[in-house]
């Protein structure tokens, strides 16, 4: 299997994001001296950077597919005083 050209400067790649994890792609190729296509070096960032980006301290809550539903209530304009029902006027769809 052929390996990519991007392997070579793997390694200096991910000093960068250690430092900071939201610098620019554009950014790291011109700290290493990158000369070649950009598209497989942003696409390699983008692997690497999620190993390096801090936890969020505040945030404590797990999304898991399909555990959160969303809900929208609208407010139907009220043509008569019997209009709203039971609901109290919520209708949710």
């Amino acid at each position: 299997m052929k390996g990519s050209a991007v392997d070579a400067v793997e390694v200096q790649i991910g000093e960068f994001p250690r430092e900071t994890p939201t610098m620019l792609a554009t950014v790291i190729a011109e700290r290493i001296g990158w000369d070649r296509g950009m598209t497989i070096l942003k696409d390699r960032v983008r692997e690497l950077r999620p190993a390096y980006v801090p936890v969020d301290p505040v945030s404590r809550t797990i999304y898991r597919p399909g555990e959160l539903a969303h809900a929208t209530c609208g407010f139907p304009r009220r043509t008569s005083r019997w209009a709203m029902g039971s609901a109290g006027g919520c209708r949710c769809w």
